[in-house]
């Protein structure tokens, strides 16, 4: 159908992805291409289904047990193929069922090794999951070359080995992406209910639980940004220097120029907090330095405050949060008391 230009648009794109991702595939597409295109000269009629009928009992690629159906597909394929390389009237006949098999045998081995671009090739993915533990942070290299950058926390699941029409992870947490572009292939990461698509790119995906926020900053290139559960909405694209937030189950707001370097302070040590809620903040400190806030007052959690953490020693951090909230603190292991009396003000010893 390719070659005789009566595929669809996606089967012509499959076909062109295949091509690109390895030399000799272009190479056996030219070849097949050449004999298609080959001039007609005289010739003596042959009946190309019985060639395949003898072709295919031979080989054994079809009987009783397999499906008729894709073997007379099959055999239709190759009978359009053989049909337009003509056989000179001297060529010997071993020469012309030689001719015939060979082709036949590269058909089967196209649609083969295009079986393992498409998605319904997908049934073998094996997946992995990297969880990055608390006060720890993590790289990983994925196996079409992209990269990634996980904070303390997060979590992110994976193919071992990218197949099918797009290559997707699934992000809990924060992780900064280098991806590798490839236009037939999209890059997809799911974050919450967000869906995010690139090509080629680098950006930030924040997208922590429980806020089912996503928050997503574009230093390189472009995204698209939409509602996984709203699919009919095309949602927004982001562009370099642009960021985008979208709260669980709604639409990503319109996208705004935005510090890309403040968003990806994290990867610095630093991470800078404008008009938050308390509690984000502590629910990075706990990440970062593995402790656990009890505070004596659970509405304190709400009030919104602007910080800038650098994630040096832990008592440092303590004793800023503590000064901005107002609240004392005392540490026992790590587990972090705020706004709790002391031993003092609570009368004893």
């Amino acid at each position: 159908r390719y070659l005789s230009g009566e595929c669809t648009g996606e089967e012509k794109n499959g076909i062109e992805a295949w091509m690109e991702s390895d030399p000799d595939n272009r190479l056996l597409m030219q070849q097949m291409q050449a004999v298609w295109d080959a001039p007609e000269p005289a010739q003596e009629e042959i009946d190309v289904q019985q060639l395949w009928q003898r072709v295919a009992d031979q080989a054994g690629l079809y009987g009783e047990s397999r499906s008729r159906g894709f073997a007379d597909r099959v055999r239709g394929a190759a009978g359009k193929l053989v049909s337009n390389w003509r056989f000179l009237p001297e060529a010997a006949p071993v020469y012309r069922y030689a001719t015939t098999a060979a082709l036949a045998v590269v058909l089967l081995l196209l649609i083969t090794r295009l079986g393992n671009w498409f998605p319904w090739k997908t049934e073998g993915t094996q997946w992995a999951t990297l969880e990055v533990s608390r006060g720890q942070r993590s790289q990983l290299g994925l196996s079409d070359g992209s990269r990634v950058i996980l904070d303390a926390g997060t979590k992110l699941r994976y193919p071992v080995r990218f197949r099918g029409r797009t290559r997707e992870v699934f992000l809990e947490g924060e992780g900064y992406f280098e991806v590798v572009g490839n236009e037939y292939r999209p890059f997809v990461v799911h974050a919450s209910d967000a869906l995010i698509q690139v090509l080629g790119t680098k950006f930030n995906v924040r997208a922590w639980e429980p806020d089912q926020t996503v928050q997503v900053a574009v230093s390189e290139g472009r995204v698209s940004l939409r509602a996984e559960s709203s699919p009919e909405d095309e949602g927004v694209v982001i562009h370099e220097g642009e960021g985008s937030v979208m709260a669980a189950e709604g639409r990503p707001t319109e996208p705004v120029k935005v510090n890309v370097d403040e968003k990806l302070s994290w990867m610095q040590n630093e991470i800078i907090f404008r008009d938050v809620a308390l509690r984000e903040v502590l629910a990075q400190v706990e990440r970062w330095y593995d402790l656990n806030f009890q505070l004596a007052v659970p509405a304190v959690a709400t009030e919104h405050v602007t910080i800038h953490l650098h994630r040096h020693s832990v008592e440092d951090v303590l004793e800023l949060i503590s000064v901005l909230s107002g609240l004392p603190y005392t540490q026992d292991g790590q587990t972090v008391r705020l706004g709790f009396p002391g031993p003092d003000e609570a009368g004893n010893p």
